[in-house]
């Protein structure tokens, strides 16, 4: 039997909790020699590398053609979809994409924010949802994985789909969290020598940063010896962040981290004095 997981995804080469999900669920199911896997990795610019087991474990396709016109193809005119690209028996989804109906399919669905909150996703992103016609996506899997029961509540509210096609996997925690080993230039490189409050998620109106930001400058009128680290990745509508950044003023305590190791991350956590995650929603 042929499996597609499709991790386009992590050509971004980011650490979104979507891409972690993807990059682990993809590490641990490659594990089953009795199953061909099939990765679909296609990108027309240079991906970040695959890991050694992975190409060990799996074919890597990369057919080198922008997705997005990949996708549009496919939704406009049928042909081509990467399954009959690849010719596999069942394709799996960690994410929302464009996949022909020929084929059995196992869908991820993480949470419905686009549903309830449309007002904090980009033009460019409502369009984007709206081409991947998720109603129709959601009946015609043949399964569908999601992250809670808050989110398969959600997916039979709004979809009327029957509950038995439906299974919770929860998230896991990562092995690498259970290392204590510290890299001594962690707190150099990061500039990290006070206690600090730290934010780790995407920079995006749902995540809420400016009202974490506006706590922030109530909390240092008491504790001044306090610093705030964000980490991640921005998105639209990043200015009303910035704004507040610039117009904090405690804006020089306020650490911003783009770019991280990903070792670095658990470190981050643990040297931590508490980890705040104020968005508006989630689907765990």
């Amino acid at each position: 039997m042929k499996v597609l997981i499709d991790i386009r995804l992590l050509a971004n080469n980011g650490f979104s909790g979507v891409e972690e999900y993807t990059r682990h669920l993809t590490h641990h199911l490659i594990q089953n020699k009795n199953i061909t896997w099939n990765l679909f990795y296609n990108t027309h610019k240079t991906p970040p590398p695959i890991p050694k087991e992975w190409e060990e474990n799996a074919q890597i396709i990369n057919f080198k053609i922008p997705n997005k016109i990949l996708d549009l193809s496919g939704k406009l005119l049928g042909y081509p979809y990467i399954d009959t690209l690849t010719k596999s028996d069942i394709i799996i989804s960690p994410h929302l994409n464009f996949i022909s109906y020929n084929h059995k399919r196992i869908m991820v669905i993480h949470d419905l924010s686009f549903l309830h909150y449309p007002n904090f996703f980009s033009i460019q992103d409502k369009i984007w949802h709206h081409f991947q016609a998720v109603s129709s996506q959601v009946r015609k899997a043949n399964h569908i994985v999601v992250d809670s029961e808050f989110t398969k509540s959600d997916v039979i509210d709004f979809f009327n789909v029957k509950e038995d096609k439906i299974s919770i996997i929860y998230p896991g925690l990562s092995s690498e969290f259970l290392n204590r080993n510290d890299d001594l230039n962690f707190i150099t490189k990061y500039n990290l020598n006070n206690p600090y409050i730290l934010y780790l998620g995407s920079f995006e109106p749902r995540k809420n940063v400016p009202a974490l930001i506006k706590a922030f400058n109530l909390l240092k009128k008491y504790h001044q010896n306090v610093d705030l680290v964000m980490c991640g990745g921005k998105k639209w509508l990043d200015y009303e962040i910035n704004k507040s950044i610039l117009t904090s003023p405690y804006k020089n305590d306020i650490k911003i981290i783009t770019n991280i190791i990903s070792h670095h991350r658990r470190l981050l956590y643990n040297k931590a004095m508490v980890f705040v995650y104020p968005s508006f929603f989630e689907g765990f």
